[in-house]
């Protein structure tokens, strides 16, 4: 099932992981700002917020759709907060579980 740039998706993603992982598929994950649709800056940035917990995430697009990196969003959230400086710290905190993922 590819999942869409939206926010019931993401949502959906959470249960679907810890689905997973009751039946014994421990390495599963979801595609960070959805495998097709576009996410604008503050959906993407919550989806690496979530991925971020996940053991296996990635920032993927399907053909025909644009990627979606951190560096693409320079728009402020507020207080001068960047939205990719939202998806840096997410991706920091996914390397610093990372350790526990794999032991």
């Amino acid at each position: 099932m590819q999942s869409t740039a939206s926010v019931e998706d993401m949502a959906m993603s959470i249960t679907d992981v810890m689905s997973a992982h009751m039946m014994g598929d421990v390495f599963t994950g979801a595609d960070i700002c959805g495998t097709v649709g576009v996410a604008d800056s503050e959906l993407c940035a919550r989806w690496h917020v979530v991925g971020s917990f996940y053991p296996l995430s990635r920032n993927f697009k399907s053909y025909g759709y644009e990627g979606e990196l951190p560096s693409m969003f320079d728009f402020i959230y507020e207080d001068g907060i960047e939205y990719k400086d939202i998806m840096l710290d997410a991706i920091y905190n996914k390397y610093s579980l990372m350790k526990y993922y794999y032991s």
